[in-house]
């Protein structure tokens, strides 16, 4: 290499140093690429994006997907459904000092789908300038909307490889505390699958009349009981019930991260304005 020839190369390396790190880039879901050869993954993991209390969307879901892949390459795939077509959205990582953009005014397609990639195999660096997806598990990602930055969905990238159960599942019962013996019965049943993160937490209570007006109220950590949700009436068997499934894009009560983090919380059923049944989530044990 002649003295010409080595200048154009530090020049040509030191511009590409100094060049800023581009957003990543929306993908089409269906993925490309020519390495056909050599995309199993190594490690993987997923978990759900759901709405939170202050969400603008009821019926927004989404999810994270991470994957390591042969040659130290890194995968990550944020996903967005049920959203309404044109919208634009953007997507942000938790960071130290607050939000960083992963994707700024992304058009939700016709069939309510968005979607964020970030592949290092195709020269992509990772977020937070992280040397390994693992530096990131546990950060916060949202979809909020580009032009008012209301937020859609909140999730949390997941850790490969996490030692968690596969199945879980229980049932508890309520217990009827009405002083007048006033009917209701009822039960809380949680499931939990490691493999997603996903959760469902179920609270159905029966025996009661047509259009009793019955709040679901749980402890909220502290010892105050917190309404889960509006009141409902039961309906003309007499049944109501509060479910929440992470997998369709509810959140938890209190946001928690899974039905793991609500074992041994107690629950009340109050019908009108008094309490008639009342429980505790149950720790949810292999199937």
């Amino acid at each position: 290499m002649n003295r010409t020839q080595a200048a154009l190369a530090a020049a040509a390396i030191a511009a590409f140093a100094a060049a800023p790190m581009a957003l990543a880039k929306p993908g089409n879901g269906k993925g490309n690429g020519s390495d056909k050869g050599n995309r199993a993954a190594v490690g993987k993991a997923r978990a759900g994006m759901v709405r939170t209390s202050d969400g603008i969307d009821a019926d927004a879901k989404g999810r994270i997907d991470v994957a390591t892949r042969p040659g130290d390459r890194s995968e990550i795939r944020v996903k967005g459904q049920r959203l309404d077509a044109g919208l634009l959205v953007d997507v942000t990582i938790e960071g130290d000092l607050g939000e960083i953009p992963l994707a700024d005014a992304i058009s939700v397609d016709a069939e309510g789908g968005v979607h964020v990639k970030i592949r290092t195999q195709k020269g992509d660096a990772l977020p937070l300038d992280a040397a390994t997806l693992g530096d990131l598990a546990g950060r916060r990602v949202r979809l909020r909307t580009d032009a008012t930055g209301d937020l859609l969905l909140v999730g949390t990238i997941p850790e490969i490889g996490a030692d968690l159960p596969k199945r879980l599942r229980d049932r508890s019962t309520l217990v009827n505390d009405a002083p007048d013996g006033g009917g209701g019965e009822g039960r809380i049943d949680v499931r939990f699958t490691g493999r997603d993160v996903r959760s469902d937490l179920r609270v159905r209570v029966g025996g009661l009349l047509e259009g009793d007006v019955v709040t679901f109220l749980m402890d909220d950590g502290e010892g105050a009981f917190v309404a889960l949700g509006d009141a409902v009436s039961a309906d003309a068997d007499g049944e109501v019930a509060f479910r929440a499934r992470t997998h369709h894009g509810d959140a938890l009560p209190f946001d928690a991260a899974s039905v793991l983090a609500l074992a041994g919380r107690a629950v009340q059923v109050q019908v009108g304005d008094a309490v008639r049944l009342s429980g505790n989530v149950p720790g949810p044990v292999a199937e």
